[in-house]
C-alpha cells in the first residue's frame, strides 16, 4: 500500500481531531505521494530543507494515484518541494479515495455482508508499536510519522495515553527514528523535509 494511501487511512479514521485537519491534510497527502514517488525511483531531489525536485521517470506506473500525480508535475524543470506541497493538484484526495474504495471492493479480507477492516487503526497501532520500540521503521514509518510531526497532527493521531510520550518527548522521539533509520540521503531529505511542514504551510499560506 502507497504511503499516501496509508496516511489518507489514517486521516480519515481522525478526521474529528482538528478543526483545519482537511486543509492540513491535503498538504499531508501531496507530500506522501512525493515520497511515494521518490521511492518508486521516479524523482530525485537536492539537499536541504526545501529541497529542488525533479522527474527522472514520467513513465506510466500503473497505479491511478502515482500517475495522477505524475501528470502534474514539470517534466523539463525542477520545482521546489514547497510549491509542489502548496500548490498541487486539487483531486488528489479524490484519486486516492477512488483507488482505496476500489481495492477495498476488491479485496476478499472482509466478512461476507460485514463491514471491511479498520485499516487506518492498525496502521496507528503500528505506528505506535514502532514509537515504541517494539518494532523497526519502514520507510513508510519513517515519512509518516515525519508528516504527522510536521503537520501537528502527532498527538492527536498519537495519544500519550498510548504512546507514553509527551508532546515533547513524541517529536523528539520521531526525529530520533528518522535520523536514526532512513536508509541513504535521498529519504533522509524527504523526511528531513516533511517533519518541517508547518513552515512550508506557514509559507504557502502568507503567499495566497
Amino acid at each position: 500500500m502507497l504511503i499516501s494511501e496509508q496516511l489518507f487511512l489514517i486521516l480519515s479514521g481522525n478526521s474529528g481531531g482538528s478543526g483545519d485537519w482537511a486543509q492540513r491534510g491535503i498538504y499531508g497527502l501531496r507530500g506522501a505521494v512525493l515520497a511515494d514517488l521518490l521511492l518508486a525511483g521516479r524523482l530525485d531531489l537536492t539537499p536541504g530543507r526545501d529541497p529542488l525536485i525533479r522527474v527522472i521517470d514520467d513513465a506510466p506506473t500503473n497505479n491511478p494515484v502515482l500517475d495522477d500525480a505524475l501528470s502534474h508535475l514539470p517534466t523539463d524543470e525542477s520545482i521546489r518541494i514547497s510549491h509542489a506541497i502548496g500548490r498541487g493538484e486539487c483531486s488528489l484526495k479524490d484519486t486516492i479515495a477512488a483507488h482505496a474504495a476500489a481495492e477495498a471492493a476488491g479485496s476478499d479480507s472482509a466478512p461476507e455482508g460485514g463491514p471491511a477492516p479498520e485499516r487506518g487503526a492498525g496502521i496507528v497501532d503500528r505506528l505506535i508499536a514502532v514509537l515504541k520500540g517494539e518494532c523497526p521503521a519502514t520507510a513508510a514509518d519513517q515519512v509518516l510519522l515525519s508528516i504527522l510531526k510536521g503537520l501537528g497532527l502527532g498527538r492527536v493521531v498519537l495519544p500519550g495515553e498510548r504512546t507514553g510520550l509527551g508532546w515533547s518527548g513524541l517529536y523528539q522521539r520521531v526525529k530520533e527514528i528518522t535520523d536514526t533509520n532512513a536508509p541513504g540521503e535521498p529519504l533522509r531529505t524527504m523526511t528531513d523535509t516533511l517533519a518541517a511542514l508547518t513552515i512550508i504551510v506557514a509559507t504557502v499560506d502568507d503567499d495566497r
